[in-house]
């Protein structure tokens, strides 16, 4: 059967991006979140158009239809893998800055300890010990020494528990892809 209305073609176009993009835009919000910030389900200051405190169900569907047609990029009324592609990077790129912003907060906040707004070197080293402790637990026989099996068995463990620095809802791999680096901890 063959569609040719442009009516037929929005509604199924919005009913499949809704399909795809909901669910891919929840789990990126979800992961990019900060622990200790509630994860909400959606932008409502943005699609709260007439900015009156309340969300029509028409302004989440111009919302919506405006969104999908941002996508469009070369304008030609369809949604290539490309476009969507292109449409999931720039979002979960604005959500990991905003992520990446709130952990350096945090970081000077934790580490500053002459309160100056900035981290020193001496202040990032120390960082209260804690790279220590992480290879403390990761050199599982103690010797002084982490091997590729303790690293990949703290890295499997980690992932299992869904630590911060991979698996589960965690942080992602480190500057290594994930072979011992530990999400970048040190």
């Amino acid at each position: 059967m063959r569609l040719t209305t442009t009516k037929t073609m929005a509604v199924l176009t919005i009913a499949v991006m809704a399909a795809v993009a909901a669910p891919l835009a929840v789990m990126a919000q979800n992961a990019a979140a900060p622990a200790d910030t509630p994860r909400a389900m959606f932008d409502f200051a943005a699609m709260d158009g007439d900015k009156d405190g309340t969300i029509t169900k028409a302004e989440a569907e111009t919302f919506r239809a405006a969104e999908i047609t941002a996508m469009d990029t070369d304008k030609d009324s369809k949604i290539s893998a490309a476009e969507l592609a292109a449409h999931h990077v720039a979002r979960a790129s604005a959500q990991l800055q905003a992520r990446a912003d709130n952990f350096a907060k945090r970081m000077i906040v934790d580490l500053d300890s002459d309160s100056d707004g900035a981290l020193t070197v001496a202040e990032m080293a120390a960082s209260d010990g804690r790279a220590a402790k992480m290879f403390d637990r990761i050199d599982g026989d103690s010797d002084g020494a982490i091997s590729q099996a303790e690293a990949d068995a703290a890295q499997a463990k980690m992932a299992e528990r869904g630590g911060r620095h991979g698996g589960k809802g965690g942080h992602g791999v480190g500057r290594d892809g994930g072979k011992g680096g530990f999400g970048g901890f040190w």
